[in-house]
């Protein structure tokens, strides 16, 4: 509920440090996300973005995703 109640970025460059900021408060109210539930973060995220902005964003979390499985 926190999270949707916030205003959301509007840019890859504000996107990251909100998602990491949510992500650390979850964290810190004993909350973890799934990875299904943090692609939900994401896409709602993107919902906001250009159409460019949303390619960052999906290029990030693939490179994110390559670093985690290896």
């Amino acid at each position: 509920m926190n999270f949707a109640s916030k205003e959301k970025p509007t840019n890859i460059k504000d996107m990251m440090p909100f998602l990491l900021g949510t992500m650390n408060a979850a964290k810190t109210n004993n909350i973890q996300f799934t990875d299904p539930e943090t692609e939900l973060l994401v896409t709602l995220l993107k919902q906001n973005m250009s159409k460019e902005e949303s390619e960052k964003a999906d290029k990030i979390i693939r490179l994110m995703k390559d670093r985690k499985q290896n």
